[in-house]
């Protein structure tokens, strides 16, 4: 959760009150915006969804009446009908005061009169934010595409960012229509949507989010603080068990409130994750916003009497400093401060510094407003598209203070990811750039913001340094701020499973295909290569491989003939750019290969980490060619060969191949 108070009080207390009936928080459809003030005054907001247009639908609309909020929240499927012309009317006397989020029965598909909706709330889109007062609010559309890399998905990953960045900002509320958890209930499309939690659950953790507040299950339900479980995603794990008592509890509360009136869907069973749920009364939840913005009190308002409160405290401490972007390992010091172009750090060139796949990673900080781009760390360098001069890598800010990343070709064409949001706020941020060799992938803290499918390839020819605070080529593109530890890969880290973006925030440094790396702290200033390799080793020095994979393979020339130790079998594809890939029970400096094209009078072409390299006709029968890997650094348990064809087609075909350790 989010845990940063803005004022002088030590505590901050939230109390919920609800009776019976589960918080959930609509979604609001203008930009409402608040400055921060000395004293904050106490304010209150309504939410429901699922309202349809009946007895039940008035009874909401009066009890949300008579409490008189600022705000009302609707949490989508509003008519039941073909028009929304019913419910509109009912909600007359709280119209003015309304944000609402789309449901699916508002979905264009669904032909409810999408369009009204839109209309009369002035909806230019479906998923946007605002603040009141020291809360941010955050309104989804479980409607649209929300899957990763969508317009929706970065709007939502630079909106969080910037509101867990925002001083002025204590509590986060995201709202949205279909659910991510629910208990068994008696409506078959309501127990949770996995694609929604997989994605947006890590990121409302990442970015300190205390409420999520949903529809769609026309019941209430409450669930204990959870944070999402990789290990489980359908079983979150519950950060607090208590049930009413929270202090600075890490994760969401996630609440359901679909009762605005249309019907009940049955509770069959309580999920061990739900604090609180019922199916018996409609009803409104009512926050409460007090005390200068530091006690947050909810009630669930039933429509009918009688309901035994569930009440809910969640007690923020102030004595906590505010968060720096999500991560634990980075101290802020020491780091590389640049002012001039007498602090800018310069690399030579080197072959194991030309990469045709890479990452390259920073921690950055800057106030700066750039007239044009500032390199963070790259090499080749910008402002030439001659052969020999372009980029071969990099990540800078750009002239509007974006974050920028990628490479330029060989005849200087472009190839960049660009971030939504501009980072010059003079906070400590985390960029990284990837290419695995068809995807530009660019993040920020942690978060994909920007990508880039291309089929080419980066410049390599260059001799450019490599350069950390300024132009690789020339004395210029300066970067005005601080850097710290900086990375350089010659392959792409892989966030998606092995979560090493993550990992490199926390302190931790991927070993395998790391090409350079400097912490500012006079010990690596240079880049981290092994020693240099002793000559290409005796045959016993040979790697035996645990498994040998292939991009694909021939049927009776699979991938593994290629380390039997028999040149009358082989592995074959067809292709450029097809692959086998060697894993090895352990890291081992690889400095050598040896192998053979199956037709021996041909020429075969292939490479290895970026470096080409060739097989040449009129070979000898039953004979290695062995290349010397030495200035490649090769430091793995892994190592792949792609192949380019032969002489005479397109086919990779290989009878034997070995490689060697020192």
């Amino acid at each position: 959760m989010n845990s940063k108070c803005t004022n002088v009080y030590t505590i901050t207390i939230i109390t919920v009150f609800l009776f019976l009936v589960m918080i959930n928080f609509p979604n609001n459809i203008n930009s409402i915006s608040v400055q921060a003030a000395t004293t904050i005054p106490d304010f209150n907001f309504g939410s429901a969804g699922d309202w349809g247009c009946n007895s039940n639908t008035d009874a909401t609309v009066n009890s949300i009446f008579n409490k008189n909020p600022e705000l009302v929240l609707g949490l989508g499927d509003y008519s039941y009908q073909s028009t929304a012309n019913c419910w509109l009317s009912a909600v007359n006397p709280i119209d003015e005061k309304m944000n609402i989020t789309i449901g699916n029965h508002e979905n264009s598909a669904s032909s409810e009169d999408l369009n009204t909706y839109l209309n009369h709330f002035g909806m230019t889109s479906q998923y946007y934010s605002f603040n009141i007062e020291n809360v941010h609010f955050l309104s989804m559309a479980t409607e649209l595409s929300y899957s990763s890399g969508s317009s929706q998905n970065l709007f939502v990953k630079n909106d969080l960012a910037s509101a867990a960045a925002d001083p002025t900002i204590d509590w986060i509320v995201v709202y949205f229509h279909k659910p991510m958890y629910s208990s068994p209930n008696s409506c078959s499309s309501c127990l949770g949507e996995s694609a929604l939690r997989d994605i947006y659950h890590p990121i409302f953790d990442q970015y300190g989010v205390d409420l999520v507040l949903e529809g769609h299950t026309h019941n209430y339900q409450r669930s204990y603080p959870i944070k999402y479980n990789p290990n489980n995603p359908s079983n979150p794990i519950i950060t607090n068990n208590n049930l009413q008592n929270y202090n600075d509890p890490e994760g969401q509360i996630y609440a359901i409130v679909g009762t605005g009136g249309v019907n009940f869907h049955s509770l069959s069973g309580q999920s061990s994750f739900t604090a609180s749920q019922q199916a018996l009364r409609f009803g409104h939840l009512n926050i409460d916003i007090l005390n200068n913005g530091t006690t947050l009190v909810g009630n669930f308002i039933p429509n009918s009497a009688g309901i035994t409160p569930d009440q809910f405290t969640i007690t923020k401490s102030t004595s906590l400093p505010p968060p720096p972007p999500p991560s634990s390992g980075y101290h802020y010091e020491p780091f590389l401060n640049v002012n001039s172009h007498n602090d800018v750090v310069s690399i030579s060139s080197a072959q194991n510094l030309k990469l045709s796949k890479f990452s390259v990673a920073a921690w950055f900080k800057t106030i700066s407003n750039f007239g044009s781009e500032a390199a963070i760390v790259n090499k080749g360098g910008f402002g030439t598209d001659s052969s020999g001069n372009n980029m071969n890598y990099g990540i800078w800010m750009t002239s509007s203070e974006k974050l920028q990343g990628g490479f330029e070709t060989s005849s200087g064409s472009n190839r960049y990811a660009t971030s939504p949001s501009s980072f010059n706020n003079g906070q400590w941020h985390h960029g990284v750039v990837t290419f695995d060799g068809s995807i530009v992938r660019l993040y920020i803290d942690g978060v994909q913001v920007g990508t880039r499918t291309t089929a080419s390839t980066p410049e390599t020819s260059g001799n450019h340094p490599l350069k950390i605070g300024a132009n690789s080529r020339t004395v210029s593109n300066l970067f005005t701020g601080s850097i710290d530890e900086v990375g350089v890969w010659n392959r792409a880290l892989d966030q998606t499973n092995q979560k090493e973006i993550t990992k490199l925030m926390e302190g931790t440094f991927p070993i395998d295909g790391l090409v350079y790396s400097n912490s500012f702290d006079g010990s690596s200033t240079t880049p981290s290569l092994p020693p240099p390799s002793p000559p290409p080793p005796p045959s016993s020095n040979k790697l035996t491989p645990i498994s040998v994979v292939a991009s694909s393979e021939d049927l009776g020339k699979e991938a593994p003939k290629a380390a039997d130790g028999d040149f009358e079998t082989r592995w074959s594809a067809n292709g450029n750019g097809e692959w086998i890939e060697f894993t090895f029970n352990g890291i081992y400096p690889i400095t050598k290969v040896g192998l053979t094209g199956y037709h021996y009078d041909r020429t075969y072409y292939f490479e290895i980490n970026g470096k080409q390299f060739v097989n040449p006709a009129n070979r000898p029968p039953n004979t290695l060619i062995e290349y010397d890997l030495s200035d490649l650094y090769i430091q793995s348990n892994k190592v792949k060969i792609i192949g380019h064809g032969n002489s005479g087609s397109t086919y990779n075909s290989y009878r034997e191949i070995q490689f060697y350790t020192q």
